[in-house]
């Protein structure tokens, strides 16, 4: 059977054996987005409601909800994975044999945290690797405030992962491709002060000391500027390891 890939990073997907398939207008795209946040569970139609149209819901709203899930339904019939449960009152989404890239990302994450615990640097790499090529924007975008909280949720497990992934590259001397991952991630969270001091300690352990209190001073005028703080104790310490006679 091909294989069916929903993609939920950035805007919504949806792919049948390799290739893109047209999708419903915004609203019913935004209906299987809320769908996927909840998949296996079941959501109330009032729920669904107000995630589409908001606190005040035209009078055909009901209506619409129905259709839409009737054209979703007719959509996944050909491709014999996804499909639309229902109860009364309720709706679910039973993804079968498709694939979601969120799932897919969870599972590689969590497969180069275990090949890291494991000591094994250049499978924890790869899959890290493969986990962070899959996020292509903010997941269920199309939802606005209800889906903050796995937002938040999957880019923690994000930067955990890019974390991971810079610990590989380190642990088999490949410096120049984590200082390119650290650089990704101050452009991301420019005033992560963790992220900032790992990028300087691993341009100091790359031999680059010049660019390491470059890198210092730039979040140094950066933290003043924007936000009148100067740097923590990550940052000092990584700038006093930039300074030290022994490195």
């Amino acid at each position: 059977m091909s294989q069916t890939v929903l993609r939920l990073f950035g805007h919504l997907e949806l792919w049948h054996a390799d290739r893109p398939l047209p999708l419903l207008p915004a609203r019913p795209q935004a209906l299987l987005t809320a769908l996927t946040l909840w998949r296996g569970q079941w959501c109330d139609t009032d729920r669904l409601v107000g995630t589409l149209w908001g606190e005040h819901p035209p009078p055909s709203a009901l209506i619409n909800l129905r259709a839409f899930i009737c054209q979703w339904r007719k959509r996944f019939s050909p491709l014999g994975t996804l499909s639309i449960d229902s109860r009364r009152g309720a709706y679910r989404l039973n993804p079968g044999a498709s694939l979601l890239d969120v799932a897919e990302f969870e599972t590689l994450l969590a497969d180069g945290h275990h090949a890291l615990a494991a000591v094994d640097p250049g499978t924890a790499a790869n899959r890290f690797e493969a986990a962070l090529g899959l996020w292509r924007g903010t997941p269920f975008s199309a939802l606005g405030l209800c889906a903050l909280p796995e937002q938040t949720r999957l880019t923690e497990l994000r930067d955990r992962g890019r974390s991971g992934l810079v610990t590989a590259l380190l642990a088999q001397d490949r410096h120049a491709e984590a200082v390119a991952v650290l650089r990704q991630a101050v452009a991301a969270q420019p005033y992560d002060e963790r992220v900032w001091a790992r990028l300087v300690t691993t341009l100091e352990a790359a031999g680059r000391r010049a660019d390491a209190l470059a890198a210092y001073r730039h979040i140094q005028e950066l933290l003043w500027e924007e936000l009148g703080i100067t740097p923590g104790r990550d940052l000092q310490t990584a700038r006093l390891r930039v300074l030290s006679p022994a490195s």
